[in-house]
C-alpha cells in the first residue's frame, strides 16, 4: 500500500526502516519529518528520521552506523539520532529540528 502521495515512499518501505531500527538501536522514538511527513515529496526527496535513544555517546557515529544498516533498501536517508534529554529540552525551542520534528512530524515508533 502506498502513502498518500505519489513520490512518497511506501509504507511496506516505511515499516522495514523502523523495524530494522528498532532492532539495531532500541529507540524510544522513529519520526518521519520534512517533505515526506508534509506530503510534499518530490522524485529527489530523501527520508528525514530522527531517531531518539535514551542514551547516544556519539550521535554521529550512531547515525552512521544505523545509515549502513539501510543502505540496501537503496532509499535516500537523512538520518538524525538524538538523545531523549536532548529532545525533551529542544523540542519546544522554535528553530531546531526537534522543534520542527514535533510541529510537522508523524511518529512512526514509540516505545
Amino acid at each position: 500500500m502506498e502513502t498518500t502521495t505519489s513520490q512518497s515512499v511506501s509504507t511496506e518501505i516505511l515499516n522495514e526502516i523502523v523495524d530494522r531500527l528498532v532492532g539495531l538501536a532500541s529507540p524510544v522514538k522513529i519520526i518521519l519529518f520534512g517533505s515526506q511527513a508534509r506530503d510534499q515529496a518530490q522524485p529527489q526527496s530523501d527520508l528525514d528520521l530522527l531517531i531518539v535513544e535514551k542514551d547516544v555517546t556519539d550521535r554521529y557515529n550512531e547515525a552512521m552506523r544505523l545509515d549502513r544498516a539501510l543502505r540496501d533498501l537503496m532509499v535516500p536517508l537523512d538520518l538524525v539520532v538524538v538523545t531523549e534529554d536532548q529532545y525533551n529540552r529542544y523540542a519546544a525551542m522554535p528553530g531546531t529540528i526537534y522543534y520542527r520534528s514535533r510541529q510537522e512530524g508523524r511518529v512512526l515508533y514509540a516505545q
